[in-house]
């Protein structure tokens, strides 16, 4: 799909090497967030191995806590670098 943007008033397509910075982002985007997700995991597990999520209640929060503000990190860095092979940057 090719993607369009408005640059000084006017629509500016990407060129191929733009398509392929944006698609090699969205690589790495995806494999950071599967990372996170499969550390978030195991750190859970090994939390619940260690005692019951009744009273790991609170450090299950934070942990989550951490894992979201971890995967809106990652997504906004993304979309920073993206911004920048749009602009030619």
């Amino acid at each position: 799909m090719e993607r369009l943007e408005q640059r000084d008033g006017k629509l500016a397509v990407l060129t191929p090497k733009q398509k392929q910075a944006l698609a090699e982002i969205d690589r790495k985007l995806q494999a950071r967030l599967a990372e996170v997700e499969i550390l978030a995991q195991k750190d859970l597990a090994d939390l619940l191995a260690a005692q019951p999520a009744e009273d790991q209640s609170e450090k299950i929060r934070r942990r989550e806590e951490q894992k979201t503000a971890d995967l809106a990190r990652i997504r906004a860095e993304a979309e920073a670098e993206k911004e920048r092979v749009r602009r030619g940057s």
